[in-house]
């Protein structure tokens, strides 16, 4: 076969979403959340099947809804359930099946249970499994045998909805569940951009910048089991490694660098590990620092807002500038709001200021009726200021969750646009039920009084 692609990487004769997410694939209408994940499928076959995926807040598929006729077309709706639990380290361990039950309960069941020993998978869904360097599944105990062809595509025939191809789940032929994203083994690359945005590309790798790329075009040597980062599966220090210890100095840039790739990636794919401000090991004479160096509370904020942003609608949002992020994080310590929260209410009212209303001036991302014409604002920072003490209003009057909060903002017809306020301030690390700034303990509203900022 052949492809052929437009400037912006995306694949001619099929369609996409403004943050590049293909409308359609594997002979279904793909949906997406604010995140980007991909969270409904419709199947084009009579009836329309329809499968719902949901994910936690690192990004994991938890749970796979399935329903062979949910418009009652022809046998009737009759949907199913799977959910997924996970361990510490982040390994899918059980598989749960959920079907309807007599009465209001659920009838349910174990239907695979995974083991690893390290980061090397022993057991795949109950049953014993043989695992090559890249960690694809060659053979198990009940005598099948897998063989692939570099990018993916499966040489032998054997069923899906098994771990198979360097780590990934295969969903079906084409789709291949790979931990933060989806992947194409026929194409060779992933469904969706990185969502940790240009800040994981690295310019000295020019191969990098290809943001749908697997592995950078090196599949035989290298792997991808977050979907975000290639590594060389004999290199000690791959992304694996440095979740498992952020400590260890090898996974930071040298001082000056800004740091690797792999520690933005792993800021993503973990809010708890800290980014690499650019000040890793050094070279030369002079001890080498023990660790990464310390983070400040308002640059871990600035991290979480700047990577949403990044990868929101391709990093287009208006917001997703040095000067109104510093801006944002600065009106939250003033007013002692969670600046995370003022993104958040951007995107459900604006989508971040990409969709504003043109009769309300160029910088109303927050649709604040008071800043109308001809009180429009006249800079960002004023309207993220003006924005900031408005939360500082609802706050002081204890409208302290997101639900109580956003019902008086957005009024009648709130709770649409809440589903997205909570989507994107947990995506960046923010709490719907804490939404003071956790970067200004000396206020007595804000948690962890005491703490100062470093």
């Amino acid at each position: 076969m052949t492809a052929t692609y437009d400037a912006n990487n995306r694949q001619v004769g099929v369609s996409y979403d403004a943050n590049g997410n293909p409308g359609t694939a594997n002979c279904a209408w793909n949906g997406y959340s604010v995140e980007n994940r991909l969270n409904t499928q419709t199947s084009m076959a009579w009836p329309e099947p329809l499968t719902t995926y949901g994910y936690d807040p690192n990004g994991k598929r938890v749970m796979k809804r399935y329903d062979p006729d949910p418009n009652n077309w022809s046998t009737g709706s009759s949907p199913t359930w799977e959910f997924y639990f996970y361990g510490i380290t982040g390994q899918r361990l059980v598989t749960v099946d959920c079907a309807p039950g007599s009465g209001s309960l659920p009838s349910c069941s174990v239907v695979g249970q995974n083991v690893y020993f390290g980061s090397k998978l022993l057991v795949s869904n109950g049953v014993n499994v043989v695992t090559d360097r890249l960690g694809s599944v060659r053979g198990n105990s009940i005598g099948e045998h897998f063989s692939y062809y570099p990018y993916g595509e499966e040489r032998t025939s054997t069923v899906d909805l098994r771990d198979k191809f360097a780590t990934y789940f295969g969903d079906g032929v084409g789709q291949d569940y790979a931990d933060q994203r989806y992947y194409n083994s026929g194409m060779g690359r992933f469904w969706t951009v990185d969502p940790g945005g240009i800040a994981t590309a690295d310019t000295s790798t020019p191969a990098s910048l290809n943001r749908y790329s697997y592995v950078q075009g090196d599949p035989v040597n290298s792997i991808d089991p977050h979907g975000m980062l290639g590594d060389d599966p004999n290199d000690p220090v791959t992304a694996q490694h440095c979740i498992d210890d952020p400590d260890d100095p090898a996974c930071y840039g040298p001082c000056g660098s800004g740091g690797l790739p792999m520690a933005a990636m792993l800021r993503t794919l973990n809010p708890m590990l800290d980014m690499d401000p650019g000040c890793g090991p050094v070279s030369g004479p002079g001890p080498a620092p023990s660790g990464p160096p310390s983070v400040s509370c308002n640059q871990v904020v600035e991290a979480d807002i700047e990577n949403y942003l990044g990868a929101y609608r391709g990093g287009t949002s208006p917001l997703y500038t040095p000067s109104n992020v510093d801006a944002l994080v600065a009106a939250g310590m003033t007013y002692d709001v969670d600046p995370r929260l003022i993104v958040a209410i951007a995107v459900a009212e604006t989508q971040a200021g990409t969709n504003l209303n043109p009769n309300w001036g160029p910088y109303n991302a927050w649709n604040v009726s008071s800043a109308k014409p001809p009180d429009t604002y006249s800079s960002w920072n004023q309207a993220i200021d003006d924005v900031t003490d408005l939360a500082d209003n609802y706050l002081g009057n204890g409208l302290t969750n997101t639900a109580s909060f956003y019902k008086l903002y957005a009024g009648k017809g709130y709770r649409t646009g809440l589903k997205n306020v909570n989507a994107a301030l947990t995506s960046m690390g923010g709490n719907t039920g804490t939404l003071t700034d956790p970067c200004n303990p000396f206020n007595p509203r804000s948690p962890n009084p005491g703490v100062p900022n470093q």
